[in-house]
Formats: structure tokens, sequence, C-alpha cells
């Protein structure tokens, strides 16, 4: 009996079980599977989005080449774009971490310079671009705006 309780201590000791080790094994997998399919099917970009304290001030299309300078009222950075990539390459402002971003190309990705109220971002190909979850709510107002009739609900199929 002290023997068969000394190996339950035992056995609670263990920090980790084999089963503990398959689950932490098969978690990581899951979260490098997905994060490998977020970069995957990541939009590439097709605009480059200036925003200056909120208001939009440029835009410009990423396959063009172009060397311009933001100015400001809080100071200047210098956007380059060429090859599908956008990156800023200068600014007069103390700590410069805009211009150690790395270049951005696809939708979703900014550059932003907090001294200067800069920010820079990707938009996609078309303007009003619908994702699944806005797509569905762009489909309902058109059933609700086209196709319902009093109380009953028509359904026009041509």
């Amino acid at each position: 009996m002290i023997a068969l309780n000394k190996d339950k201590r035992e056995n609670r000791k263990r920090f980790l079980y084999k089963t503990d080790l398959v689950l932490i094994v098969v978690i990581l997998a899951a979260a490098m599977l997905i994060f490998m399919l977020l970069i995957l099917f990541q939009q590439k970009g097709a605009r480059v989005i200036v925003t200056v304290d909120g208001r939009q001030i440029a835009a410009y299309s990423l396959d063009e080449t172009i060397s311009t300078d933001i100015k400001t009222t809080w100071g200047e950075n210098h956007l380059h774009i060429q090859g599908g990539t956008a990156s800023v390459t200068g600014a007069d402002c103390k700590d410069k971490l805009c211009v150690y971003q790395k270049a951005i190309s696809r939708k979703g990705e900014t550059i932003v310079c907090l001294p200067h109220k800069l920010v820079i971002s990707i938009e996609g190909a078309r303007e009003g671009e619908l994702d699944g979850v806005t797509g569905f709510f762009e489909f309902r107002n058109y059933l609700i705006q086209y196709c319902w009739k009093g109380e009953t609900f028509h359904v026009h199929t041509q």
C-alpha cells in the first residue's frame, strides 16, 4: 500500500505526459497551418493610399514607379513605389521608425509615421471589394429591397 501511494506521487510530479506533448504538437501544427494559409491566400494590393491626420491626400497605383515627397504640417517623408512595393525611404522625424519598416505590397499592410500623423496603406484591386461577411449582408439587402412584397417573401428566378 505504501509503495502504491509513492508511485502515484511520482507520477503527479512529472511535468508533461506523452498525451500533453502530443496535444502541444497538434496545436502548434494547426497554428502553423493556419498562419501559412493566411500568408498564402493574402491578396496582392493594387493601390497605395496616403493619409495625413485622418484625411486621404493621395492615391497611387502599385504598378507605377513613383518617388515623391509627402509634406505635412509636422514634417516631411519620402515615399518610393517601385516593383509593386511601397516604402518610406526618408523622413525628418527623430525616430525614423517609418523608414525602418519593411516595404509593403499586400492588401491591408501599412506604414505609419506617428510624429507626422502619416499612414500609408495598401488597398485591393477594386474599390468596394466585398469580403464574405459584407457580401452576405449586401445580398440580404438586395433580397429585401427587390424581392420583398408585402407580407410574403418572393424570390425571383431568371
